[in-house]
């Protein structure tokens, strides 16, 4: 038998500028990615979904990483690693690095 889905995000289904609908663990329910034409639409959208809840809002100012494919592996490359710990090292300041 399939889970039912929740309220919020049967309402969320039809509405045009949901992109992706996510429903989490911790704190809260869902994360909502949605796209607008401007600030009232945006306005508007938050106040329709006030009742399923209290919606928190954050907005992209910039994506400076942005990947397209995913590695399935769930492993870091022992060499990538290395390279990652070292750039971090690099990165840390040195009285950091001595506590």
């Amino acid at each position: 038998m399939a889970e039912p889905v929740p309220p919020p995000a049967r309402f969320c289904a039809d509405l045009e500028e949901v992109r992706e609908c996510h429903h989490l663990t911790g704190g809260d329910d869902f994360l909502l990615k949605v796209t607008t034409t401007n600030m009232a639409d945006l306005e508007a959208l938050i106040e329709a979904l006030l009742p399923y809840g209290n919606p928190v809002t954050s907005l992209v100012l910039s994506s400076p990483i942005e990947r397209r494919r995913y590695a399935v592996t769930g492993k870091l490359l022992p060499s990538r690693a290395s390279r990652l710990r070292a750039d971090a090292e690099r990165a840390t300041p040195l009285m950091a690095r001595s506590l």
